[in-house]
């Protein structure tokens, strides 16, 4: 008996302690902080799930959160959600479905079920097993629906959002709807918003345009973006004068709140001129609902993806992005708009373009002309019939080593016809025929004035060389520079010899790198071939 008292008084002072301990301003003050902290990053998280998070503040949001998370030992589970839905949806970055998978994890185990629903999806990204995926997905929906039964308003917002997604049968608009009523119930005014567009669409019950117009003004007093969103457009489609000056301030309100939906629907209808006629302001809230504008382009919106591409193709209201212009283009002539296929050709034949100035890029410009010239694109089409020529000129002359196709394409390079002027290119080009003994590349070289001229010895020995592979030109003024040895007429000699002006010359070949060690016959001035490289040879190769 006197152990049992012993013991009862022993556990009545360690609670009396305890009572103590935790009733002391240190405690209460470390638990008010605490929960302080986790209401702010439930703010956060409301709004980076509404997304009316600005880009500026997305990046500050996730390194915090990505530090909560991992520093400290028990983490909030709305902060590793945070974390893992920016990496999941790669708000900050480009989307790391694995990185996305660990934060998600942590905070699935905190019971967390936003996190548990947004696991689901990763590993669906990531290709797990089946029964993984759906014993999350089972889990998140238990969660989510423990939470939105304790009334929390914003937990029934998502829980209706869940719904939405996760269910495909037609008895769910009536437990989205019901879902969405508890929310608004519970002083959740995103909630109320969106209760007000089911009614407003007739999903769930019958259609009430009133009543719809009513939730979404009393959703926007309290603060509601989406609310301010609706309302104007509610306002627009009642075809009034008065009503228009009314929507464009209620859905610059929307955008004021960054919601981004309500910036590109108020730039889609400034561009339209249903709000006024003012480009540079369209496009500059345009830009910042672009990730509105590329999810109803991914949906086959046509008029959306030739905005956006025009925009990214511009740098109207954002920077300039030639690829994801060329998606969207891409996208859009894939549902059959003729404008975007003649865009996303002309963005094919200005990227062959570029490459076509850089010597080495020759193939894929080639590339992109070609799958310009598929789109119906005509410019395009001439260039690639002018760039198989200077390709097949390129080959005739670097593998097959042919002395006209060389001397053409030194041609090509020294006039700038048809390619990007390179006349040190041209000069390397031209020796090369000289070497392949062509006489007008020889005579060419010789002539060079400026920054490509040759030294006189050189000089010399292009004459010489030219004269001897048969150009007529060469012959004469390579006279004078040539080394001549005069010769009796009745002197024989075994070498060759020709008769000019009364006088018998020998002809001493000059040897260059690459040239055969066999000397040649000079020919007599009968026999030397009138043929110059000029039109003839122009139309030999086509």
């Amino acid at each position: 008996m006197h152990q049992y008292r012993t013991m009862i008084l022993r556990l009545a002072c360690l609670a009396l302690g305890l009572f103590f301990v935790i009733s002391s301003p240190q405690a209460q003050a470390q638990r008010r902080s605490r929960k302080k902290q986790l209401d702010s990053w439930e703010r956060w998280k409301r709004t980076f799930i509404l997304k009316q998070v600005p880009h500026s503040a997305q990046s500050v949001l996730v390194r915090r959160a990505y530090q909560a998370c991992m520093s400290s030992s028990q983490p909030s589970s709305t902060v590793c959600a945070l974390v893992g839905a920016s990496y999941l949806k790669g708000s900050h970055k480009k989307a790391r479905f694995q990185m996305a998978a660990r934060f998600l994890n942590k905070a699935c185990k905190l019971r967390d079920g936003w996190g548990c629903w947004l696991l689901a999806k990763a590993m669906k990204k990531l290709s797990f097993q089946r029964r993984r995926v759906r014993r999350t997905f089972y889990r998140a929906r238990t969660l989510l629906r423990q939470r939105c039964s304790s009334k929390r308003g914003f937990s029934c917002y998502i829980w209706g959002t869940f719904l939405l997604q996760a269910t495909s049968r037609q008895s769910r608009w009536n437990q989205v709807k019901r879902s969405f009523q508890r929310g608004c119930r519970s002083g959740d005014k995103t909630s109320c918003a969106s209760l007000g567009r089911l009614s407003a669409l007739g999903l769930g019950g019958r259609k009430d345009p009133s009543r719809a117009v009513k939730l979404f003004r009393t959703s926007c007093q309290a603060g509601s973006a989406l609310g301010c969103m609706e309302l104007g457009l509610a306002l627009l489609k009642q075809k009034q004068t008065d009503e228009s000056s009314q929507a464009r301030r209620l859905l610059e309100r929307s955008c004021s709140l960054h919601w981004q939906e309500g910036c590109a629907r108020l730039g889609l209808l400034l561009l339209a001129g249903r709000l006024g006629s003012s480009q540079t302001s369209a496009f500059r809230f345009l830009g910042r609902g672009l990730s509105y504008l590329r999810s109803r382009c991914l949906a086959r919106d046509t008029k959306v993806c030739l905005t956006l591409g025009t925009m990214l193709q511009q740098g109207l209201g954002t920077s300039k992005d030639w690829k994801q212009a060329q998606h969207f283009f891409g996208v859009a002539c894939s549902v059959g708009s003729s404008k975007a296929c003649k865009r996303h050709a002309f963005l094919y034949f200005q990227q062959g373009e570029q490459a076509y100035r850089k010597r080495k890029e020759y193939k894929r410009a080639y590339r992109m002309f070609s799958l310009a010239c598929q789109n119906m694109y005509r410019p395009a089409c001439k260039r690639m019939k002018s760039m198989f020529r200077i390709i097949r000129v390129e080959r005739k002359c670097l593998l097959h080593h042919d002395e006209r196709f060389c001397l053409k394409l030194a041609q090509m390079y020294w006039k700038g016809n048809r390619v990007l002027q390179d006349k040190a290119l041209a000069r390397s080009l031209f020796f090369k025929a000289c070497v392949l003994e062509s006489g007008y590349a020889c005579w060419f070289l010789a002539n060079l004035r400026g920054v490509f001229a040759m030294s006189p010895f050189r000089r010399k020995q292009l004459y010489q060389r030219s004269c001897w592979y048969g150009y007529k030109k060469a012959c004469r003024p390579s006279l004078k520079a040539m080394q001549v040895v005069q010769v009796s007429p009745t002197q024989t000699t075994n070498t060759s010899s020709e008769k000019v002006k009364g006088s018998s010359i020998q002809v001493v070949m000059p040897r260059l790198r690459g040239t055969p060690a066999k000397p040649r016959k000079v020919p007599s001035s009968a026999s030397v071939p009138t043929r110059t490289f000029g039109k003839d040879d122009d139309d030999d190769d086509e």
